[in-house]
């Protein structure tokens, strides 16, 4: 059987990896999307459990390629499937698009449209959704029933928040594990140090949603966490922030795990040793990146990643500070385009 997860443009390869450590299986990088393969229905909720980097996870039941017409050839493209598994019970069709000029009601009403059986958008039994990116478009049934990017441990926001997959996706990106020190500069309302502590401790993503997800199923036994001691480092000069990353980090359920400390980025040499840091993680503007190359040339020894503005160009620092650009890619997320930039020397 076939799944899809859908995700950040950018960030594919990001929940592949998180697909192959949790699932043990392969996957094919799409637009946005990933397509696995899986043996049974306890493999998708494992991931809609755990999964940080995914929004949905999608049991595929076709996929295919328009060339002009996106309504006239999705009806006739799903017109073919056998739908006589789903006989006697109601369906609602739910879509998300990108890259396309259609409405989400549009092609919603048109799907629903050539699928045999009863309507019923409030209480569906079966949860039909499709998924456009461009020309590509996939068709399934939604495993998850909410969006899985959504936190609920952030009541407390920053203007400069970030979604907890592209969170996840930079802890990712640095190499980050349970062995290893992160810091996460201007932490804001705290996403970056919080996904890297659900990560590092094992701890679910969803352990306090196991009500509110799309199935019945026992949860608890996917729940196995690490009594390790984390060290995860989330600074900030702003005493709002430090608060709400405190708050935030509580409601996840790992203020045990994560060091919030107020403090200037020019007192990062005063306060951590000599390549004290493996991990440097933080979201900055043109202003801040001087300062920053030039305390991460003495306090880290790993990677550093760095979300800015596509626009914003930091090699004149790191030529500096003799740090290199390994990797360099954009980020799509709510119609904002993100870069991201890792660093090491």
């Amino acid at each position: 059987m076939k799944a899809l997860a859908i995700t950040d443009k950018g960030l594919e390869d990001i929940s592949l990896l998180e697909i192959k450590e949790l699932l043990k299986v392969n996957g094919e990088i799409r637009d946005s999307a990933v397509i696995f393969d899986y043996k049974k229905k306890e493999d998708l909720y494992l991931l809609c459990y755990k999964g940080q980097s995914v929004f949905k996870v999608l049991h595929l039941i076709d996929n295919f390629s328009v060339k002009k017409d996106l309504i006239k050839e999705m009806k006739a493209q799903i017109k073919k499937i056998d739908f006589s598994e789903y006989k006697g019970k109601s369906f609602a069709v739910r879509c998300w698009h990108k890259k396309i000029k259609n409405s989400r009601g549009e092609i919603e009403k048109a799907a629903g449209s050539v699928i045999p059986g009863k309507v019923d958008l409030n209480n569906p039994d079966v949860r039909f959704f499709v998924f456009v990116y461009g020309k590509d478009v996939y068709f399934g049934i939604d495993i998850t029933g909410r969006d899985l990017s959504e936190r609920d441990y952030k009541i407390f926001s920053h203007p400069h928040s970030l979604k907890g997959p592209l969170a996840y996706g930079l802890v990712r990106l640095s190499e980050y594990s349970d062995k290893k020190v992160l810091l996460n500069c201007f932490c804001r309302s705290g996403e970056i140090g919080i996904e890297a502590g659900l990560w590092g401790s094992g701890l679910a993503v969803n352990y306090y949603n196991k009500e509110k997800m799309g199935f019945e199923f026992d949860l608890a036994k996917f729940d196995k966490t690490k009594k390790k001691k984390l060290r995860i480092y989330c600074v900030d000069s702003d005493p709002r922030s430090l608060a709400a990353t405190k708050k935030n980090a509580k409601i996840a359920g790992v203020s045990k795990e994560i060091q919030v400390s107020r403090f200037k980025i020019e007192d990062l040499d005063i306060k951590f040793k000599e390549k004290e840091a493996d991990c440097l993680i933080c979201q900055i503007g043109m202003n801040q990146a001087k300062e920053l190359f030039y305390q991460a040339n003495y306090i880290l020894k790993g990677k550093m990643v760095l979300l800015c503005q596509p626009q914003d160009n930091f090699d004149k620092y790191a030529q500096e500070q003799k740090f290199k650009k390994i990797q360099e890619r954009i980020v799509e997320r709510g119609g904002i385009n993100y870069k991201v930039l890792v660093y090491a020397k």
